[in-house]
C-alpha cells in the first residue's frame, strides 16, 4: 500500500503527461481495490532505518493511501468542491 500510494501521488503531479495516465489509472484502481479489501489497514516494512533495521509504522498505509486518493480526487474530479472556509468570527452556524 505504502509504495503504491506514494508512486501514484508522485505520478499525479504530472497528470497532464498522457504517457503517465495508464500508470496513474492502474495505480488508482489498485489502491481503491485494496481499500475495498481493507488492506490499507495492514502495514508492511518499507525500508532501512539506521543499521539495516526494517521499519514500519501502523499509520503509513492509511496516511499514504488517503493522501494519494485525495490528490486523485482533487486532480480528476471536475465537480464542485466543498467550502471549507471557517465561519467569520461573531457568526453562528447551525448544523442541519
Amino acid at each position: 500500500m505504502e509504495e503504491t500510494a506514494v508512486a501514484v501521488q508522485a505520478l499525479l503531479a504530472d497528470y497532464e503527461n498522457p504517457s503517465l495516465r495508464p500508470a496513474i489509472e492502474a495505480g488508482i484502481g489498485w489502491l481503491t481495490a485494496a481499500v475495498a479489501e481493507d488492506r490499507h489497514r495492514e502495514s508492511t516494512p518499507i525500508g532501512f532505518y539506521f543499521a539495516k533495521l526494517w521499519y514500519h509504522e501502523r499509520l503509513y498505509p492509511l496516511t499514504f493511501t488517503v493522501a494519494a486518493l485525495g490528490q486523485a480526487i482533487r486532480r480528476l474530479d471536475p465537480g464542485p468542491k466543498p467550502n471549507l472556509t471557517p465561519p467569520s468570527p461573531g457568526t453562528t452556524e447551525t448544523a442541519g
